[in-house]
């Protein structure tokens, strides 16, 4: 008998469009941070049209698997940093 994890990673990922996306965010916003906070706004500007698609593509797609959800969790701080700190605040 084949062990679960043998036979999920044998099967096509589910969460894989989304895994993709969420690493391409991050590293597009940290780039996008990078250029801004080094004064090239129009170089980070040239990156913000797709950190918004990617945001709102993101935001669409359910995290199905066990590898989707810690990716989605990742990109979630980049993708909504106004939102996390409402709920640190409250407590």
């Amino acid at each position: 008998l084949m062990a679960l994890d043998q036979i999920e990673q044998a099967q096509p990922n589910p969460d894989a469009a989304l895994i993709a996306k969420c690493d391409r965010f991050c590293t597009t916003n940290a780039d996008w941070d990078r250029l801004y906070d080094g004064g090239q706004t129009l170089d980070a500007d040239s990156l913000a049209g797709e950190n918004v698609r990617l945001m709102d593509e993101i935001a669409a797609l359910p995290a199905r698997t066990a590898s989707g959800r810690p990716a989605k969790l990742q990109a979630v701080p980049a993708l909504w940093p106004a939102v996390l700190d409402d709920f640190r605040a409250a407590g």
